[in-house]
């Protein structure tokens, strides 16, 4: 008996009006007549036959080449719900909560609050009303009347719900009263006989309503009574003729919006197969915008759907319309002068067909599409929320009402096609909610509120997307928000509470599931997908007192669970995250930390925490102990502010200067100080009896020491390399030399000792290289191979002739590189050559001046073939452009007309030294120059031709020359002025 269950849900706040239609058509499904009217528990629970299959005719595709449309303003996108946040959450749970209903009264009782009465339309033209106890209050019309005017397929209340408006499959209209239920008006000739009622709506004008019929037609009734009688008038508003409308929808505007100025109009918004209208019943009628929709599926249902937004801190109408798997925005404003402007907003990309579409709040729409899944999503970002598969509801179709089989199927193919996917009356959405009848049941979507969300992941035991939705929440970026406080320090403290209470139960029921069987790793896995996020969360919320009060004393319970969460504080008081830890904490850190050998990670954390609550004399003890030198220097420092006791002991005060002095060397997160010179020279000093190997970086990085002393601590320590770069940073090169020469033990030098001291020879020679380097201001990696490829000569005797045998060749090598006045100059500053004879350095000087002239000449003699060959092509060039140039013909090469005999208008003439001529418009006109910086290029419009060629289809001229032709040959042209008295060329 339920196959063609129909809804209909139109009414306003004040009563709270729900009605829903049952239209079977009885000749359709072959069904018998029935003397008794049905109750509602027996419509809804008698089970469902197997429907024939219905197969189409060819249909006719529509065309929508030649559309008239008015043009619609558009905006960007930005203009769209200005202040929408955006959010990288991606966890959304479960947006619907959904109702599954057996029987109407089920869901009466389950929503008191929101209906109060249901209205049923059944396939014998009757109106079955019932209260929320599902009992039968008011039964419209006889089966008399139904077997005359056949089932109902339509249903509207008005705006203060005293009216009730039905519509027949034959065509017929009846209004009554509901508050008696009394017949008050029998509507015959609304609208052309033959047609079924498709749509009947009132509009918030109490006495205006428009219906649809099945020829695609669309009328006003206007009720009044006069002297006592009661009468509708009827206009035709649209034609079906002009592309059927098979779907209205009046705007409605609550009683908060009723003096909203856009009211006063009527709008009505029409879908036609074609193209959307919108258009204003009051005060005259008038269209406002007509949208066509483009290239669609003519099987596609159009849809539309009204609802009030907030706009740039406006609230206007917004009319969401769509027809395939593109929703479009149309926001409707009024300036002050009264126009109506439609501003086009962002659109809605789908991969779906879509049969439905509602709104559920002023950002979130409910889609359905043809394999009957809903689809819910957020507007202003676009995103899809939830997906819900509702095949299970057998949803029913109005195919029936749209073939007009009731009238004798008289519609047209486009009309009948997109009747088989068409459900108007069986979706109706009111109030936050959203009805869809099947043929068994009802099931009614509304969205859950905010904690209901939460809970319902907490249900499926989904902790961590529980805690990931309700901080979108407490942050604003979630998404189909309901039942939060505006006011974001209200909400992030109702939600804040929220999460600490998921937090004690995640971790409770952590503990109470966690593995009591099987390997350690499999323990310590389940607690290391638990214990970092809550410590994320409670950082977030900034409740460490929940993390340390509450859930540590849980986990303490559990060996494992300790451990784990122990482990885990090490990288948030590492980046400073977590600065300061409860004493019991603090205890049971270090306390494992130095049990499992971890002294690293306890000198790490100490100098990064708040110790005031700690044992001092113990931590100082244990870093004793454990040479953890750092961490004592700063317990010193932060934990008894005394910056003393650390000097007393050499370790201590190495460690001390080093963090005060290079804290980057340190754990310790000491403030770089400008301190004396004394104490750079006392860590100087401590490095080389503690790390001699980092005091040549130190002497590096460190400017604040002198030289003098730190030469003699060095010295005295016989750290020769690192007294030898402060004797090179003084300027003492020789100095430098003697110190490297050095043995490294007391007594004479041996022969033994003479192939250590040639390395040292050899190690002093990179230095000469370094240093030539810096005074080169850098060479090449091939010059630096030349300089480092000379070693010492093995047939050195003496260890002086083989140091200045290796500085012979350095400098030769030099010469090539770096310009000879620097190196005269080097060598006559050295203390070596200084002091000595000028024939000790008279061949090197020689060499390098030799060098020097045999390089002028190569320079000098390179110049002078460059100018000859110049001047050589300058010269040949100017002789081939200054030539003469000689046309092979009179006329022109592409007019074919002669140009002396064209004297009625000055006229160009361009002459190409290929000798071609041409009128300078017939060039032009065939496009073959090309516009440089200065003038304009113009090329031999026969030659290029005859090479296959367009100039205007190249880049440039120059690019398709060949190497051999001159410049003169290819883009030289003479241009000539043919005047009525003057043929002279200029």
């Amino acid at each position: 008996m339920c196959k063609n269950l129909r809804c209909m849900l139109n009414a306003e706040q004040q009563l709270q009006f729900i009605s829903l239609q049952l239209c079977i058509d009885d000749k359709e499904f072959d069904i018998p007549q029935v003397d008794t009217p049905p109750t509602l528990e027996s419509i809804l629970n008698e089970p469902e036959e197997e429907d024939e299959p219905f197969i189409l005719e060819d249909t006719c595709l529509l065309n929508t080449e030649n559309i008239d449309a008015h043009s619609c303003e558009t905006s960007s996108l930005a203009s769209s719900d200005s202040g929408d946040l955006e959010t990288n959450a991606t966890v959304h749970g479960s947006v619907l909560r959904r109702n599954l209903l057996k029987g109407i009264s089920a869901q009466i009782v389950s929503a008191a609050t929101v209906s109060n009465v249901i209205a049923v339309g059944t396939s014998h033209g009757l109106a079955l009303v019932f209260d929320q106890n599902q009992a039968l209050r008011l039964c419209l019309g006889t089966t008399a009347t139904g077997a005359e005017y056949g089932a109902v397929s339509a249903l509207s209340i008005n705006h203060d719900c005293t009216r009730l408006l039905c519509g027949f499959a034959k065509g017929q209209i009846t209004m009554w009263d509901l508050a008696n239920g009394k017949l008050l008006r029998t509507i015959t000739d609304a609208h052309p006989p033959g047609t079924a009622i498709l749509h009947v709506k009132f509009t918030d004008h109490p006495a205006l309503a428009v219906c649809n019929d099945s020829g695609g037609s669309v009328f006003e009734l206007s009720f009044r009574r006069v002297m006592g009688m009661r009468t509708c008038e009827s206009r035709c508003l649209f034609s079906g003729s002009k592309g059927e409308v098979c779907c209205v929808e009046p705007l409605h505007a609550g009683p908060e919006l009723k003096d909203h100025p856009i009211t006063h109009y009527s709008l009505l918004a029409m879908a036609s197969l074609t193209k959307i209208l919108l258009i204003g019943l009051k005060p005259s009628l008038k269209v406002w915008m007509t949208f066509p929709y483009g290239k669609t599926d003519p099987a596609s249902v159009p849809l539309l759907a009204w609802q009030f937004v907030a706009v740039q801190k406006t609230i206007n109408p917004v009319l969401a319309f769509c027809r395939g798997d593109t929703i479009h925005f149309l926001l409707v404003k009024k300036d002050e002068s009264g126009t109506i402007h439609v501003i086009k907003q962002r659109q809605l990309q789908l991969n779906c067909d879509l049969i439905s579409l509602s709104w559920i709040n002023p950002r979130t729409l409910v889609l359905m599409d043809s394999t009957e899944k809903l689809r819910v999503v957020d507007r202003p970002s676009q995103e899809e929320l939830e997906t819900v598969d509702m095949a299970e509801l057998q949803l029913v179709y109005n195919s029936s009402h749209f073939k007009s089989l009731a009238t004798g199927g008289n519609v047209s193919q486009a009309l009948a096609l997109v009747g088989e996917k068409t459900c108007y009356q069986s979706v109706c959405s009111y109030a936050g909610q959203i009805m869809y009848l099947g043929t068994k049941s009802v099931h009614i979507m509304t969205l859950r509120n905010w904690r209901e969300r939460v809970d319902h992941l907490l249900k499926q035991e989904k902790f961590m997307e529980a805690l990931s939705l309700a901080w979108s929440f407490h942050e604003g970026t979630g998404k189909a928000v309901l039942g939060l406080f505006a006011d974001p320090a209200k909400r992030k403290g109702v939600v804040a509470d929220k999460m600490v209470e998921i937090l004690l139960q995640y971790v409770d029921r952590s503990l109470k599931k966690c593995p009591e069987q099987g390997k350690i790793q499999v323990m310590e896995q389940h607690f290391q997908d638990m214990v970092p996020v809550t410590v994320d969360y409670c950082l977030l919320l900034q409740r460490t007192d929940l993390l340390f009060n509450q859930i540590y004393p849980r986990l303490v319970e559990n060996s494992v669970a300790r451990g784990v969460f122990l482990e885990s504080l090490e990288p948030y008081i590492l980046s400073e995250r977590i600065g300061c830890l409860t004493a019991p904490v603090m205890r049971d850190l270090l306390s494992y930390f130095q049990e499992n050998g971890m002294m690293d990670s306890v000198e790490g954390c100490l100098v990064h925490m708040d110790i005031t609550n700690l044992d001092i004399q113990q931590v100082v003890q244990m870093c004793w102990d454990n040479q953890l030198y750092d961490a004592m220097i700063y317990v010193f420092n932060s934990g008894m502010n005394d910056y003393i006791s650390p000097m007393e002991d050499d370790c201590l005060a190495f460690q001390f200067l080093k963090c005060l002095l290079n804290p980057r060397e340190s754990l310790s997160p000491q403030t770089v100080l400008k301190l004396g010179p004394d104490l750079h020279e006392l860590l100087v000093d401590l490095l080389c009896q503690f790390s001699p190997q980092q005091v040549i970086a130190f002497l590096k990085t460190s400017q604040d020491y002198r030289l003098e002393e730190a030469i003699q601590i060095t010295a005295k320590h016989k750290l020769h390399e690192a007294t030898a770069y402060l004797l090179e940073k003084k300027g003492d090169v020789q100095g430098a030399f003697e110190v490297l020469l050095q043995p490294d033990g007391e007594g004479e030098e041996t022969g033994d000792e003479v192939p250590s001291l040639l390395q040292r020879v050899e190690e002093a020679l990179h230095d000469i290289i370094a240093l030539c380097q810096r005074s080169s201001h850098g060479l090449n990696q091939q010059q630096r191979e030349t300089l480092e490829k000379h070693s010492v000569s093995p047939d050195c005797v003496s260890l002086s002739s083989a140091l200045k045998e290796l500085t012979m060749k350095v400098l030769n090598s030099m010469s090539s590189f770096i310009a000879p006045p620097a190196i005269i100059q080097r060598i006559l500053q050295d203390p070596v050559y200084g002091k000595g004879k000028l024939a000790e350095i008279q061949g090197l000087i020689l060499g390098m001046l030799e060098t020097f002239n045999y390089e002028q000449t190569l320079l000098e003699t390179t110049t002078n073939l460059l100018n000859s060959d110049l001047h050589w092509s300058l010269s040949h060039l100017r002789k081939a452009v200054s030539r003469g140039l000689h046309p092979r013909q009179d006329h022109c090469n592409i007019c074919l007309q002669q140009y002396k005999r064209r004297q009625e208008s000055e006229e160009e003439i361009i002459i190409f030294s290929c000798g071609h001529l041409y009128h300078c418009q017939c060039l032009q006109r065939k496009e073959v120059g090309v516009l440089s910086e200065r003038q304009y290029s113009w090329s031999c419009y026969k030659c290029t031709s005859n090479q296959g060629t367009r100039p205007a289809d190249r880049p440039s001229a120059e690019s398709s020359r060949s190497c051999s032709t001159s410049l003169a040959q290819v883009s030289q042209a003479v241009t000539f002025h043919n005047r009525k008295n003057d043929s002279q060329p200029v």
